[in-house]
C-alpha cells in the first residue's frame, strides 16, 4: 500500500526494490536510492544490512528512509515501530541493520518522493586522489548536495574510463537533481569547488553510465573462477583521514592481490566511505579462502588502526563480525549481547 499525500509506501520484507520501484515510477513516485543489488535485494534485507544505494548521498540509506516495521520478536510476538514516535524509536533503529539479531523484519513503510525535474551529471579529472577528495569535501561543506557521488581512484578511473580520463588522473563524477531552481544553483555550486581545487572537467555521459552501471554485478565474476576471490571492502572513516586510511589500505593489500580499485560512492559533511574491490588469483578454491580472510583481516587492522570504521554499507555477516566487537569495545558488545540474550530467552526454539 503507498500514501501519496504522506509520500510513503509500505511493503512486506519479501518485495524485490526493482519491482517496488518500477511500480512507483509508473505514478512519477521513487524511492530515491537503490543498491546496485536492487533486481536481487528485497525490502527485508535492505532494512536488516542498513542499506544504501547509488544516490545515498542525496537521500541517505534505510535507516533514514524507514518510516514503520512490522517484526517478529524471538518470543514470537509481533510488534510495529515507527521512526517518528517517540515511544518506539529506540527499537525501531535497533531493527535496523542487526541483520534479525533482535527481530525479524515482515514488512517495512518507506519513504518516497516525486521523481526529480531534472537531473545533470559533472564530472572532473584531478592529478591525485587527494585533490579529488578534497573537493568533495568542500562540495559537502557547501549547500550543495549532489544526489549521486562517485570518485574513482586512477586505478578504478583507467577501468571504467579508458580514453575518457586521461591516464594515471582521478575521476569526480556527481549528479545533482530537483526542481530546475534547485538543480541549477547545485551544479553551479559543484562547478565551481571543482575548479577551485584544480579539476579539469571532462565529457562523461552520465546517463549512459549510470543506466549501464547501476544493477552492474560482474565486477565479482572472478568469484566464478576456481581459485579466484573477489569481494568488496567498505570503510567509513572521517575527512581528516580519509586520504591516511586510503593510503594504507591501498598499500597495506597490495601484496595479496591482483587487482585493487577503489571508489567512494557516499559522502557527508563529516566523512566519506572508502568502497575497495579486490580481486585476488589463487591455486586452488582452498588457498582462495584462506587470502580473502587475510585480506579481509589485515583490512580491518588498518582501518582500526587509522581510525576507520570496519564496514558500512554492506552488512556485517561472519566475515566481520570479529571485527565488528573491535571497534565497538567490549562494554558496547557485552551490552547488545544481554539484550539479545534477554530476547532469544523468550523463542521457544531458542533461536
Amino acid at each position: 500500500t503507498w500514501d501519496e499525500t504522506g509520500l510513503c509506501v509500505t511493503a512486506g520484507a519479501g518485495v524485490v526494490l526493482a519491482d517496488l520501484e518500477e511500480t512507483l515510477s509508473r505514478h512519477q513516485y521513487t524511492l530515491g536510492s537503490l543498491p546496485q543489488s536492487a533486481r536481487i535485494a528485497t525490502v527485508g534485507g535492505a532494512v536488516a544490512t542498513e542499506a544504501f544505494g547509488l544516490f545515498a548521498a542525496g537521500y541517505g540509506g534505510m535507516r533514514e528512509n524507514t518510516l514503520a516495521l512490522e517484526a517478529v520478536l524471538p518470543g514470537g510476538e509481533v510488534i510495529r515501530t515507527s521512526a517518528s514516535g517517540a515511544a518506539s524509536r529506540t527499537f525501531h533503529h535497533l531493527l535496523i541493520g542487526t541483520e534479525g539479531a533482535f527481530g525479524i523484519v515482515t514488512s517495512a513503510t518507506l519513504a518516497i518522493r516525486p521523481v526529480p525535474e531534472v537531473r545533470a551529471w559533472c564530472a572532473f579529472a584531478f592529478g591525485t586522489f587527494a585533490d579529488a577528495a578534497d573537493a568533495l569535501r568542500l562540495i559537502y561543506r557547501s549547500d550543495a548536495r549532489p544526489a549521486f557521488v562517485r570518485l574513482f581512484d586512477a586505478a578504478a578511473a583507467r577501468e571504467r574510463f579508458a580514453g575518457v580520463v586521461p591516464g594515471g588522473n582521478v575521476l569526480l563524477l556527481l549528479g545533482v537533481e530537483g526542481s530546475e531552481i534547485v538543480q541549477t544553483g547545485q551544479y553551479q555550486t559543484v562547478f565551481a569547488v571543482c575548479k577551485q581545487v584544480g579539476g579539469e572537467e571532462v565529457a562523461v555521459d552520465g546517463d549512459a553510465w549510470y543506466e549501464s552501471d547501476r544493477f552492474r554485478t560482474d565486477a565479482f565474476a572472478a568469484n566464478g573462477r576456481s581459485g579466484a576471490i573477489a569481494d568488496v571492502i567498505s570503510v567509513y572513516t572521517p575527512w581528516s583521514s580519509a586520504n591516511a586510511v586510503y593510503r594504507a589500505l591501498s598499500d597495506g593489500l597490495q601484496a595479496d592481490v591482483c587487482a585493487l580499485t577503489t571508489q567512494i560512492g557516499y559522502a557527508t559533511p563529516h566523512g566519506v566511505a572508502l568502497d575497495m574491490l579486490f580481486v585476488a588469483e589463487t591455486a586452488s578454491p582452498e588457498d582462495a579462502i584462506a587470502r580473502h580472510g587475510r585480506v579481509l583481516q589485515n583490512a580491518r587492522e588498518i582501518a582500526l588502526t587509522h581510525g576507520a570504521n570496519v564496514a558500512h554499507h554492506y552488512g556485517v555477516g561472519v566475515a566481520r563480525a570479529g571485527w565488528a566487537d573491535a571497534e565497538r569495545g567490549s562494554a558496547q558488545t557485552e551490552a547488545l549481547r544481554r539484550m539479545r540474550t534477554a530476547q532469544t530467552k523468550k523463542s521457544p526454539a531458542g533461536l
